[in-house]
């Protein structure tokens, strides 16, 4: 840097030569290097200028870098390089001249990598001093919301200190994939992705986020279990999903009261999940989760030790769209059935009684001519005698 006196002006002036060596400095009026290292504060102050050493990101768009001549000199408004948003900048030296501070600035921090670029409004240079780091890429690690009217935000207010902003108002348990990591405001942050259909969320708190140890989770073998679906609108998983943190994915609608046996069990997402099989016919449903399963007792199974008791009532049918039973289901825990329908005040014959899936049942017979009814719950049912 050369400082000149301004014959007309009768003061001195600070200009800096874009052609500036490594460590860069000050020249005194009588020709005399000081480095910014060397210089104490009285030696830069004195021509109007202080040592930096610090990082930033440009925050706006629109903003340019200043001539040496303009900023430090008299010479005339003159842009020297246009600067994009998010682009990194390396400060050396500050200075006050047109009622702004100014920030000498270049590329890198490694003088022999670095281009010069200006002198920059301070104002449109976050710092890493003043709201954040830099951005830090990370091995994408799997999780999901934890809590409620949680946002994420955008880069430019996260990274770049501009004007507070949401990207994305997200969900309690919505999965998502974290890639990259700042810390700024006194919050570390994560870039967030959707893990199921992949849109974009923006900056989230680690405070909200709930991460997954592993995206892969073991599975046990247990003794099949019979049961039904216990609701609408349930879907069965893929294992992908389920065990190895995949994309979300169904393998197969399930309706209510279906029959279904389960062989597998894992726990993933903060859910216990099974893997089941059509009781009747085998079809495949992926693993289901377990708040939407209801599992039979082993009184509703061959096993069972409820026994079918011989009795002799005379009644009838209390009630509209009632059914009765097969034995098979019943009885044996199989697929299940209707024997026949029954309607309301028909008369009725019961000979056995049996208990299984919650119920007492009775094995019935049309009073008047015989047809065999099925098992029939006894709510259903008013005896005579």
């Amino acid at each position: 840097m050369i400082i000149k006196k301004n014959i007309l002006k009768g003061i001195l002036s600070l200009s800096l030569m874009a052609s500036m060596t490594v460590t860069g400095g000050f020249m005194t009026s009588t020709g005399s290097l000081i480095t910014p290292i060397e210089c104490s504060a009285n030696d830069i102050t004195s021509h109007g200028g202080w040592n930096l050493q610090l990082d930033g990101y440009i925050h706006s768009d629109g903003v340019y870098a200043y001539t040496d001549e303009y900023v430090t000199g008299n010479g005339k408004k003159k842009e020297q390089t246009s600067l994009k948003k998010g682009t990194y900048v390396y400060a050396i030296i500050g200075y006050k001249s047109h009622g702004v501070t100014w920030y000498m600035c270049y590329s890198d921090s490694n003088f022999s990598q670095q281009k010069y670029y200006g002198w920059v409004d301070a104002k449109y240079i976050t710092t890493s001093s003043s709201s954040n780091s830099r951005i830090t890429s990370i091995t994408p690690k799997k999780g999901e919301i934890d809590g409620n009217g949680v946002y994420g935000y955008t880069t430019d207010y996260v990274a770049y200190g501009g004007k507070k902003k949401t990207q994305h108002k997200v969900q309690d348990t919505w999965h998502i994939t974290a890639k990259n990591k700042c810390s700024s405001y006194g919050i570390t942050w994560y870039e967030c992705w959707d893990s199921d259909d992949g849109d974009y969320y923006g900056w989230i708190d680690e405070d909200y986020l709930s991460f997954y140890s592993n995206n892969k989770v073991s599975t046990a073998s247990i003794t099949p279990k019979k049961g039904e679906v216990s609701g609408k609108g349930v879907y069965g998983y893929t294992t992908d999903y389920v065990v190895n943190g995949g994309k979300k994915k169904t393998q197969h609608k399930v309706e209510n009261t279906w029959h279904i046996t389960a062989k597998t069990q894992c726990v993933s997402y903060g859910i216990t999940w099974y893997e089941c099989w059509d009781s009747d016919d085998g079809d495949y449903y992926g693993w289901i989760d377990s708040k939407y399963l209801s599992f039979y007792s082993s009184s509703n199974t061959n096993s069972s030790t409820s026994k079918k008791t011989s009795v002799y009532k005379k009644g009838e049918v209390g009630g509209n769209g009632v059914y009765g039973y097969t034995t098979d289901y019943v009885m044996n825990g199989g697929s299940k059935k209707t024997q026949h329908k029954v309607e309301d005040n028909w008369h009725i014959t019961a000979e056995y009684k049996y208990n299984s899936h919650g119920v007492t049942w009775y094995e019935c017979w049309d009073s008047d001519d015989g047809d065999y009814y099925g098992w029939i719950d006894s709510k259903y049912l008013y005896f005579y005698n």
